[in-house]
């Protein structure tokens, strides 16, 4: 929702589209082409946007030289060959997105434009509609300056915006509407709460596991008290697992089986003097592959 803001501000800022059916098709190409700077469009794509005039829409843009291609290559492509278009000001990626932010970007405006309300309404009014939806917070409240929607939507001032408004109320898409002349505020109706973001789930907080030797003791100590005399137990337990599982166990695996502190335990480090000696001692080798380790040739390794 963030990034469908900021191209819905980018657009706005740009002036793509005097009106709602070019501002509609400005706002489309820019969601399609913003990793790439190109576009795929067909004719077919004028009648699912319910333009109007898709000519004039397309004229406008491609006048402005922002939308490199000609009203007839457009008009006349197939699906089976769209035409490509250039917009030489999204090459690069300018903000830095992937296609999976994009296409669901993209897939939630083509859903709030084609909702069951907005079905045979003008482009003025679903264009409101997606974005007063696409402003509204977690729980569906709503709270936007008038103008910044009438920008936005490039509608042609407050009395149309009112209109516009109160239609939305009837439809009941918004309600609660209340505010003064400068902010809209109102609320996301029952059926279309569900267009309303979802907030990101807290992040997962680190592990942490408490220390199991003693910190202010020689690392050296600590894990001579937890090895000595244990290695060829190790190897022999990383043996019968490699038989049992086909492939080697994980540090952390060995770790679990003999009480040596995890690697998310602040005496991590001694775990690593372990292996660092089971290694050097050939004990057990096979460091640095995935699923490697196994007995290494120190005696005692296969008895």
């Amino acid at each position: 929702m963030d990034f469908l803001r900021e191209v819905w501000t980018y657009v706005a800022s740009k002036q793509l589209g005097s009106e709602p059916d070019s501002r509609l098709l400005a706002l489309t190409c820019t969601l399609r082409g913003a990793i790439r700077g190109k576009v795929n469009l067909l004719a077919q794509d004028m009648r699912v946007l319910r333009l109007e005039n898709p000519e004039a829409a397309l004229d406008e843009l491609i006048a402005s030289g922002w939308l490199v291609t000609t009203t007839e290559k457009v008009m006349s492509s197939l699906p089976s060959a769209p035409e490509l278009c250039d917009v030489p000001d999204l090459e690069g990626n300018p903000w830095n997105v992937g296609q999976g932010i994009r296409s669901r970007a993209s897939g939630w405006l083509s859903r709030a434009m084609g909702h069951k309300k907005m079905r045979k309404k003008p482009n003025r009014l679903r264009l409101v509609a997606a974005y007063v939806a696409a402003r509204a917070e977690p729980g569906g409240r709503i709270s936007v300056p008038r103008v910044e929607i009438t920008v936005a939507c490039a509608l042609s001032g407050p009395a149309e915006l009112t209109e516009l408004l109160e239609w939305l109320e009837r439809l009941e898409w918004i309600t609660d509407v209340g505010g003064n002349a400068a902010v809209l505020t109102a609320a996301l109706g029952e059926t279309t709460a569900w267009l309303a973001p979802v907030p990101p789930p807290p992040p997962t907080p680190p592990r942490v596991s408490p220390a199991t030797t003693d910190l202010d003791a020689p690392v050296e100590a600590r894990a001579d008290a937890l090895l000595s005399g244990r290695e060829a137990e190790v190897a022999r337990w990383v043996a019968d697992y490699r038989d049992e599982h086909r492939h080697g166990p994980s540090w952390s695996t060995i770790s679990d089986a003999f009480g040596w502190p995890p690697r998310s335990a602040p005496d991590r480090d001694v775990t690593q003097e372990i292996f660092r000696r089971l290694e050097a001692g050939g004990w057990l080798t096979g460091f640095g592959v995935p699923f490697g380790l196994r007995a290494g040739n120190a005696p005692d390794t296969t008895e």
